[in-house]
């Protein structure tokens, strides 16, 4: 009796071959639709991303040409350091060399002192003058540049 009815209704709807068409139909375009609002919202949800992105990247651009900015700043105090710290190695070599007279084949500066202390007492009562007065430069917020000796 069931053979005999699913044959009967599966008869009946293999005879209305147009509702078996409309229905595949009507099912492609839901599922046509459904992939289209899919993939529409997804290239959406990509291109809010890929602007996010963008302008990060930007952000970061503009931080690295800061950044380099200010390395080649860094390089050049450094050069600058470089350049006056061999300066003051060089005049403290200088100082050294006057101080230590005997490296020149000279007497020493105890020994002068022994022999003409006027002399010496003079040399570093004028250094001692320079020393305030340069003090007294600094204080009043200007330079202190000349040579001591």
């Amino acid at each position: 009796m069931f053979a005999t009815i699913a044959t009967s209704t599966f008869g009946q709807i293999f005879k209305n071959k147009y509702l078996i068409v409309i229905g595949s139909f009507i099912f492609l375009i839901l599922m046509f639709y459904t992939y289209y609002s899919y993939a529409s919202n997804k290239i959406d949800e990509y291109h809010d991303e890929n602007t996010k992105l963008a302008e990060e990247v930007v952000k970061l651009n503009f931080t690295m040409e800061t950044l380099k900015k200010d390395y080649k700043k860094v390089i050049r105090a450094n050069t600058e350091v470089q350049e006056v710290l061999t300066g003051t190695r060089k005049s403290l070599d200088d100082l050294r060399n006057s101080i230590y007279r005997e490296n020149l084949g000279k007497k020493s500066l105890g020994e002068l002192a022994n022999r003409k202390p006027i002399l010496v007492e003079n040399a570093i009562n004028n250094a001692i003058e320079k020393n305030i007065l340069c003090l007294e430069n600094l204080s009043a917020g200007g330079d202190c540049l000349w040579n001591f000796y």
